[in-house]
């Protein structure tokens, strides 16, 4: 039995001595060394005044609290609540009054008493004026069913082409048409002129004929005055 003990004893001592114990300590930086050392503090501010223009992905500003939103074109880091632009272009702010949902908790928590409007302070990014280079086509067709507007593109191009083609070759018939119309017309119009002509000397001739067998009434009175 008391073999036994010195060997237990043995071999919890032994086990003890393996057992290495280490203090966790951290290297001390040059920097922390120097006397009057202290931290740089992290400053809140927007970059970028109304006016300024911005390229993409550019920092417009770094708040603590959530005191300007993102707007139009504006993108905002749920981390640490920096705005950004999403696209280049030019930054504005905006005040706009918020239409609160009724329905959330936190509104009805803290803007259920609010008689006054509530407004928001808004950043946006409006984009540059786009250059008008554009190039004109015959015919516009969508990609995503190539195969209908393919068909339908190939259709309406062999009519207007047919339409082209004959008015082509029968241009001199169609020329030549119109005019034997306009001529045709002329004539007529020719015809019912001398038409009119006729009827307005005819209308003279016998309104002179009238006038000589009709006798004057001079004439009449002398007759009279020689029978009596």
């Amino acid at each position: 039995m008391a073999s036994f003990l010195k060997i237990k004893n043995d071999l919890f001592s032994k086990c003890l001595r393996d057992i290495n114990y280490f203090q966790s300590r951290s290297a001390k930086s040059p920097a922390m060394t120097q006397r009057g050392y202290k931290k740089k503090q992290r400053i809140f501010s927007l970059n970028k005044i109304p006016g300024d223009r911005v390229d993409e992905r550019m920092m417009i500003g770094t708040q603590k609290h959530l005191k300007y939103f993102p707007g139009y074109n504006c993108g905002i880091n749920p981390r640490d609540k920096s705005l950004y632009a999403i696209t280049a272009g030019t930054v504005y702010y905006s005040i706009e009054r918020v239409q609160l949902n009724s329905n959330n908790p936190l509104v009805q928590q803290y803007f259920v008493n609010t008689i006054q409007p509530y407004y928001n302070k808004y950043i946006h990014v409006i984009p540059d004026k786009l250059e008008n280079e554009f190039r004109l086509v015959d015919i516009v067709y969508i990609i995503m069913d190539k195969r209908k507007y393919t068909i339908m593109a190939a259709v309406t191009a062999a009519v207007f082409g047919a339409i082209g083609y004959y008015y082509y070759q029968k241009r001199d018939s169609i020329d030549e048409a119109i005019k034997k119309t306009a001529d045709t017309i002329k004539q007529q119009a020719d015809v019912v002129k001398q038409q009119t002509d006729n009827a307005q000397k005819n209308i003279q001739e016998a309104m002179k004929e009238l006038e000589k067998n009709i006798p004057d009434k001079s004439q009449k009175a002398t007759k009279l005055s020689s029978k009596k």
